[in-house]
């Protein structure tokens, strides 16, 4: 699957669980894990691809750490969660997001060259 159409599904998917689960509505966290294996089934990942999760501190919060255990279980190579304004997401900061902050955008473009899949939260 080239990467274009993957990154497309990935945010169609993304897009469609934001209106499912909605921003303001609280939901147990079963329904964020069944959302993080959903979404890892979309991405089709082949073992060793590399996934960074980049977003915006919000309603995805909940999201994040599901997703990255989804990733892993699905033999997906876990690089973290980064604000996309290159700084750390959340509390478990991998050495890659922590190398990135920081980085300026010039520096952010070569840095990510070996990333296989980032998801926009």
């Amino acid at each position: 699957m080239s990467h274009f159409k993957r990154w497309t599904t990935v945010v169609a998917t993304v897009l469609a669980c934001f209106v499912y689960v909605g921003c303001a509505s609280p939901r147990p966290s079963n329904s964020w894990t069944a959302l993080a294996d959903a979404l890892v089934e979309r991405m089709a990942l082949t073992p060793g691809e590399r996934v960074l999760l980049v977003g915006v501190p919000g309603p995805f919060d909940s999201l994040v750490n599901p997703l990255r255990r989804a990733i892993v279980a699905a033999g997906g190579v876990d690089l973290g969660a980064m604000d996309a304004r290159s700084e750390p997401f959340g509390v478990d900061v991998t050495t890659f997001v922590g190398d990135a902050a920081g980085l300026e955008r010039a520096e952010l473009v070569d840095y990510f060259q070996d990333v296989d899949l980032a998801v926009m939260l």
